[in-house]
């Protein structure tokens, strides 16, 4: 039998599975350790040349229907059509954004699933499957097998702003189709998610650290311009030493990422072609154009910078074209499109902060914008969830602390409380025949609250006397309440609490038609009616159980425990809509 490693430790791996590539890092954590980079899985199997050793692999896959073998990544032939930017399908079309419910990208994918007859989950399960196989399989060979069988898992997924709760409970649905809960001797593998804006502002702050031009209250803005999407989120300084940082407004994102500077260039390539010239060539042929070394993908895409007048473009010999020469003019209008719209995203964002903060982001007027060469930015939000993970698994003490995040919704739970004809309505009051009294039956507790964008505070003391607004990391909060019972009552007693969301900036105090369910948390008494205590009500003798409810936001889930004297009762996470 394997034995398990000696202390609380675990092998956290961060996936950053998106529409264009996926990123995955990982690091053994033992308790307390001083956080350092993650490692970055940097091998894939690869059909074509240059890709073997990138630092993302290709969020595709393909089903082949003669063999029934399944292919992904770089390794899908040149000359198939592959599924890919099929994460978002685990989305309903309802409720996606609308620039993205008309993505051709979005429809290909969900025509070619539902030709397969299968679901989203089934799709990212498979694909997943691929990807956590080959990444064991990388970790036994750098760091042996035995040290990997005995270690237990941790596994964070980042996930896009646009989610609601029923996406992420689908993609944990498909981690699990994927293997990753698999019984194991050295212990159960745990989930958690992050948020992907989140993630990369992880990776990246703890940089700051040894920068000497910082001061408290200066604001920053963090964006991860990914393959699809471009994520933007934003951060004010409330310490130095460590580092600690609020949120300052809500996050936002648009559909302008890489991706879309390919298909521009693909594009301008068939205007200067020919479309008659371009049908001559098939799909294979324009991948392996795309790819080459000395031309798109890795050549002209990383390299440009408007030095050069002149690109010349080899042309496969199907279209009879030979070679085309692209002016630097015409690769900038490629970059311009998805330019634009990032920098009017960026726009709002600093508009917003100074509208929140009463002053512009950091360097003033002066716009300047810090990126690291290499592969490192690339990876930052995979590594960031790596760390995210170890944080929030108390494996190790964070460089920068997230001292506190802007909610998108609200969220809270039903409360019952003596009926107060100043504060709650009539239609509400109900009699208890336990404590013989008139209690407020459909109230809501509101533990996260999202208020509107102008009143975000602008000093973290403002931010810490605000119910809601914050949701703090630092120290889970405790609300403690009671449960009576008549003392001729015995036995264990089952408890129900109903978790609501709201998404109106002023979220009432009762259960209305701007409530909605979120979901439903089910426990027992922790001990027997007759083994409670005894206290006095309106002069009559009930059993009582106290216990309390904890919360803390870790990544992107509000993590709940119920706990009473006797120890935990129950635990449950639930997604936040933190960006």
């Amino acid at each position: 039998m394997m034995a398990s490693t000696r202390g609380k430790s675990a092998l956290v791996i961060g996936i950053d599975f998106v529409n264009g590539y996926t990123g995955v890092s990982w690091l053994f954590f033992k308790e307390k350790m001083p956080a350092r980079d993650p490692e970055v899985v940097a091998h894939w199997f690869s059909s074509l040349p240059k890709n073997n050793d990138r630092t993302k692999v290709p969020s595709k896959i393909h089903y082949d229907k003669e063999t029934g073998e399944i292919k992904w990544g770089y390794n899908i032939p040149t000359n198939v059509q592959p599924i890919e930017w099929f994460k978002l399908l685990l989305l309903e079309e309802e409720d996606l954004p609308a620039n993205l419910q008309d993505s051709s990208h979005i429809q290909r994918a969900r025509e070619m699933m539902e030709e397969m007859g299968m679901t989203a989950i089934e799709l990212v399960g498979d694909y997943l499957k691929l990807l956590w196989e080959h990444v064991i399989s990388v970790i036994k060979a750098e760091q042996g097998r035995r040290l990997v069988l005995g270690t237990r898992f941790h596994v964070v997924l980042s996930i896009p702003a646009i989610w609601k709760d029923y996406a992420r409970d689908r993609m944990r649905q498909a981690a699990e189709r994927a293997g990753f809960f698999r019984s194991r001797l050295a212990g159960k593998t745990t989930l958690d998610f992050v948020s992907e804006p989140e993630a990369a502002a992880i990776a990246t702050l703890p940089s700051l650290d040894n920068r000497g031009d910082l001061t408290i209250g200066d604001s920053f803005v963090v964006m991860d311009a990914g393959g699809g999407t471009v994520d933007i989120i934003s951060y004010k300084i409330d310490s130095l030493e460590p580092i600690v940082v609020s949120e300052c407004v809500e996050g936002d994102g648009a559909l302008c990422g890489a991706t879309f500077v390919d298909n521009a260039f693909e594009n301008l390539l068939e205007q200067r072609v020919g479309r008659q010239a371009w049908r001559h060539m098939d799909s294979s042929d324009i991948k392996k154009m795309m790819n080459n070394e000395k031309q798109w993908e890795h050549g002209i895409k990383k390299d440009f910078d408007g030095s050069q007048e002149l690109y010349r473009i080899d042309i496969p010999k199907k279209s009879k074209r030979g070679r085309v020469d692209i002016k630097a003019a015409e690769i900038r209008q490629v970059f311009e499109q998805c330019l634009s719209q990032i920098y009017r995203l960026l726009q709002k964002q600093l508009d917003d902060i100074k509208c929140c903060t009463k002053k512009p982001p950091k360097f003033k007027n002066q716009m300047e914008i810090l990126q690291a060469r290499g592969e490192k930015p690339w990876s930052a939000i995979c590594r960031g969830a790596t760390l995210s993970g170890a944080v929030g698994r108390r494996l190790t003490e964070p460089v920068m602390k997230v001292h506190a995040r802007v909610s998108r919704l609200s969220y809270g739970w039903d409360t019952m409380p003596f009926f107060d004809p100043n504060i709650h309505d009539v239609r509400d009051r109900v009699w208890d025949d336990t404590v013989e009294d008139w209690l407020a039956e459909n109230q809501v507790e509101w533990v996260i609250k999202r208020v509107s964008q102008a009143s975000v505070p602008s000093s973290a003391a403002e931010l810490m006397n605000l119910q809601g607004q914050n949701i703090s990391t630092i120290e889970p909060k405790r609300y403690h309440y009671r449960q009576w019972f008549k003392v001729s009552e015995e036995g264990i007693r089952g408890c129900m609490t109903k978790i609501y969301f709201c998404r109106s900036e002023n979220p009432p105090i009762r259960v209305d038609d701007t409530t909605h369910d979120h979901s439903t948390l089910e426990y027992n008494t922790s001990r027997p009616v007759q083994f409670m205590g005894i206290e006095r009500v309106n002069r009559k003798l009930v059993s009582v159980w106290k216990y309390n409810f904890e919360v803390q936001v870790s990544g992107a889930t509000l993590d709940i425990r119920i706990t009473s004297q006797d120890g935990e009762v129950a635990s449950s996470s639930l997604i936040v809509k933190t960006d």
